[in-house]
Order: C-alpha cells, then sequence, then structure tokens
C-alpha cells in the first residue's frame, strides 16, 4: 500500500467513488473491473492500494520507488512493474481506512507506504443482481467483480464464499 503523488490527466474517466476524485494528486487503472476504472485521490487524504501482491513483487516495488527516489517518474515505474505482473488490483481509499485497518506486515518506507494487511474482519451487505455483485462498505453500494469477491471476501465465520449463495436484491435499508 502507498502513499504516492501521481500528477492528474483530466480525459481519463474516473470512478466516482475513489477519495475526493475531483482533484486528485494521485490517478491509477483499476484493471481488475470487468469496464477498467481510473481512480484518483489527493495526496493529503489517501492511498493507492495494490491488492494481492506476493512479497517478493512487493518488496521490488519498493525497491522501483524507493531507488528512483520516490518520484512522480519512479511510482509510475512500480505501478507499471505491478500491473505488468499480472497485480492490477489497483485502487484508492481514504487515509481512515488505512489508519484503522491496516496495519504493517513488512518493509516500510513511510508510515503510509510499504507493505500492510487487514487488522480485522468487516462485515458487509453482499448480493447480487442478475450478473452484477455488489458490497456495501460504508453502507454505499459498490460493485465488485465477482472472481474478486470470491477469492477475497470470507463469510463470518472465516468460510470461503460461495457464490452461488449470495443473496438476490438489494438488502432493505441500503
Amino acid at each position: 500500500m502507498c502513499k504516492l503523488y501521481w500528477r492528474h490527466h483530466a480525459d481519463r474517466q474516473q470512478r466516482p467513488q475513489a477519495t475526493n476524485n475531483d482533484t486528485p494528486s494521485i490517478v491509477v487503472l483499476n484493471a481488475t473491473e470487468e469496464q477498467p476504472s481510473w481512480q484518483g485521490v489527493d495526496h493529503e487524504s489517501g492511498v493507492v492500494i495494490v491488492n494481492e501482491v506476493p512479497e517478493e513483487a512487493a518488496l521490488h516495488a519498493l525497491e522501483i520507488f524507493e531507488s528512483g527516489g520516490q518520484t512522480n517518474s519512479a511510482l509510475n515505474d512500480a505501478l507499471t512493474y505491478l500491473a505488468e505482473n499480472g497485480y492490477g488490483d489497483q485502487y484508492t481509499c481514504g487515509l481512515g481506512f488505512v489508519e484503522s485497518k491496516l496495519t504493517p506486515a513488512g518493509r516500510m518506507l513511510s508510515p503510509f507506504t510499504g507493505i500492510v494487511k487487514r487488522d480485522d474482519r468487516d462485515l458487509t451487505p453482499v448480493w447480487h443482481e442478475g450478473w452484477i455483485f455488489y458490497t456495501a462498505p460504508n453502507g454505499e453500494a459498490r460493485i465488485i467483480e465477482p472472481d474478486i469477491l470470491a477469492r477475497t471476501y470470507r463469510n463470518a465465520d472465516g468460510s470461503e464464499l460461495d457464490l452461488e449463495t449470495v443473496p438476490e436484491g438489494r438488502p432493505e435499508g441500503l
């Protein structure tokens, strides 16, 4: 997970739920979605997270960023390395999430740049409408790709999530 600076390119379509998408300093492509989307975040209130990166690849990406002087160019090189090696689940989130849900789990370049892990299990509603699956962290519906849902989410008891058992229809109150 990295708090890194990236210049905004206004012609890129951005996902509305990304953190502070109106004036981003960081823009990344989340290539794991059915329709890949550009997501932006400003450097004062958010970070870029890259999910499911093996430790060896994470360490190499941190080395690329650090040896490049932690510049925009070095960030681009590190994120490109990760994407080209199959780690395209790159998205943005706010510092509040980082501060409340993540802890260091390996090499750290700063409090907001390094290898981290989730602290706990969050419970969030999950449902589908047709072939589109949703989660609702923080009470807001978000589309999630079925393979990512099955691979990265678990039932409250810790067992694997079976997509065939995910309820149909938005839960009441959301």
